[in-house]
């Protein structure tokens, strides 16, 4: 076999020595080409020959070897799992996983928020969820928050330590919030950041207020009653007329044109004139009988009081 390869590569050689590309001029160069030609199928030819010597030369791979060692393999990796396994079952059980603990804080001060709360309480341990209750129209606290910790027994410390706490002239109420008392909704939008909403609340009721409809009044422009309006005014016509009720009154309020109704039982009333006793003196201001009788009353204190003489003034200013 391996002569045949030899031979082989020789005649290889040989052809493409003759191969090569040369200049041919004339009429010659036609049949150049087509020897060209038959020359290099026969290098083609030589090659696969030499491929196919290798290829007898090589030794044969064993194909049984190779299934015993991948079986090996394969029964080296579920040995491992399988010890992986016994040793699991060999070990204790581990115990139940520890609850988180929650803790209520109250009376918190002012400036004693969520970034200073997590680092002051995380030097007790590790913090899970932390909420500071806000007001939903300005974001302002309301002085009490919910922290839950990682392990309920530092949650327990927590609470002791913590509970009557002397912080920036505030005493803290800190205590452990029970299981049952706590809801699904006690850490809502906890990792959300609250945004203050006055300023959009002012915008929002100033254009309501200056955008509100006109409608014309004997040719003036009035702003138009809202829904509110009309709301309010039938709650105190309601109102009124419950009270007008209780006096015995019967006065149709949504009229507003007929005067009230007094019912026999209920006493007169005479809203035109004022009561007079009968034993009194009737008065009118235009009566001549007052007008005579004031005027020398008043002559008499003119008399009765001496004008200051005007000697007087001049001897006081000599002395």
């Amino acid at each position: 076999m391996a002569k045949g390869a030899g031979a082989a590569k020789k005649k290889i050689g040989a052809l493409g020595s003759l191969g090569g590309k040369k200049k041919i001029g004339g009429e010659r160069a036609h049949t150049k080409k087509k020897a060209n030609a038959k020359k290099v199928e026969e290098v083609k030819v030589a090659r696969k020959a030499l491929k196919k010597a290798a290829e007898k030369e090589a030794p044969a791979i064993d194909t049984e070897t190779v299934e015993k060692e991948g079986k090996k393999a394969a029964k080296g990796i579920k040995g491992k799992a399988r010890r992986l396994e016994e040793a699991q079952a060999a070990a204790p059980a581990k115990e139940a996983e520890e609850p988180k603990g929650v803790l209520y804080l109250g009376h918190l001060p002012k400036g004693f928020y969520e970034p200073q709360m997590r680092q002051f309480f995380n030097q007790f341990g590790k913090i899970t969820r932390l909420r500071l209750s806000r007001s939903k129209k300005n974001a302002q606290s309301k002085g009490f928050a919910f922290i839950e910790f990682e392990e309920e027994s530092v949650a327990k410390i927590v609470a002791e330590t913590m509970d009557k706490y002397y912080l920036f002239g505030k005493t803290l109420v800190c205590h452990l919030v029970a299981k049952e008392k706590q809801h699904a909704g006690l850490f809502k939008n906890c990792r959300k950041k609250m945004i203050n909403m006055t300023n959009m609340r002012r915008r929002k009721q100033k254009e309501r207020y200056n955008n509100r409809p006109d409608v014309e009044v004997d040719g003036e422009k009035l702003p138009q009653t809202t829904r509110r309006q009309v709301k309010r005014r039938n709650k105190s016509d309601k109102k009124l007329g419950a009270l007008l009720k209780t006096l015995e009154i019967d006065f149709d309020i949504g009229a507003g044109k007929s005067s009230p109704k007094i019912k026999p039982g209920s006493p007169k009333v005479n809203a035109s004139s004022p009561k007079v006793k009968p034993g009194s003196p009737k008065v009118t201001p235009a009566s001549p009988k007052v007008a005579s009788k004031t005027e020398p009353e008043a002559d008499k204190k003119r008399k009765a009081t001496p004008e200051k003489s005007p000697a007087g003034k001049k001897k006081r200013k000599a002395a």
